[in-house]
């Protein structure tokens, strides 16, 4: 990937899907922001690629969002999916509910993106 996603351990493509001249790898070990500055152990991310004109490409890179978006051993990517523009992405082990305020031990989460 062009951020460095392929570091160490980081299992990118453990969850794969595809649709068309899309594809989405999940990297549940993935431990770095958007940046490529910030580390957190296990976070997780997605990794969005097109094939415009039969060369693949990564397009985009996809981490936890919100108030507890990226946390320690979430492990995001783990399990993804993709249709058109639309994308989802499960994080076994999240710790937090709805409102983000309440943690508990691996209760898991989906993110869903879209345009």
């Amino acid at each position: 990937t062009a951020d460095g996603g392929r570091t160490t351990s980081t299992q990118l493509g453990f969850g794969l899907a595809i649709d068309g001249d899309r594809l989405v790898a999940g990297a549940y070990n993935h431990g770095y922001d958007l940046s490529y500055a910030n580390y957190l152990s296990s976070a997780g991310a997605a990794y969005v690629f097109v094939r415009p004109s039969g060369t693949w490409q990564q397009e985009q890179k996809l981490i936890g969002r919100g108030t507890n978006g990226r946390v320690v051993n979430s492990s995001l990517g783990y399990s993804v999916d993709i249709s058109g523009y639309s994308v989802v992405a499960g994080a076994i082990l999240y710790l937090y509910d709805t409102s983000d305020g309440n943690s508990s031990v691996n209760k898991g989460a989906v993110w869903v993106y879209y345009p």
